[in-house]
């Protein structure tokens, strides 16, 4: 990871790690205006029997086709990889621990 000197923006260029198909070749990262904490990406860990599940309870027209061709959507997904950037995951799962809140609040807290 490189950063960009004089600039607040931090590039990761991709190809220093291991490639992630569906990953950008070039991430950046952009903090707050006038400084403050870093941005971070959080990683939403789900399975494809939770995605089905959400999309159907959600019924909005907008899932109609995912649910139609819903194994090539989960496919798309690429659920079983993380991001090659640094990144929080946390578990949205139907089977996680706990919810999706509870683990935010103690990944993003202040160390």
């Amino acid at each position: 990871m490189s950063e960009r000197r004089g600039s607040k923006n931090r590039h990761v260029d991709s190809r220093s790690r291991p490639a992630s198909p569906g990953m950008a070749d070039v991430w950046v990262v952009a903090g707050p205006p006038g400084g403050g904490e870093p941005v971070r990406l959080v990683w939403v860990r789900s399975d494809a029997a939770s995605l089905r599940h959400r999309l159907e309870l959600r019924r909005s027209d907008r899932d109609t086709g995912k649910l139609a061709r819903f194994d090539e959507f989960v496919a798309g997904m690429l659920l079983d990889r993380d991001p090659a950037v640094p990144h929080v995951r946390v578990d949205n799962r139907l089977s996680a621990a706990s919810t999706i809140e509870a683990q935010l609040r103690a990944a993003l807290r202040p160390s």
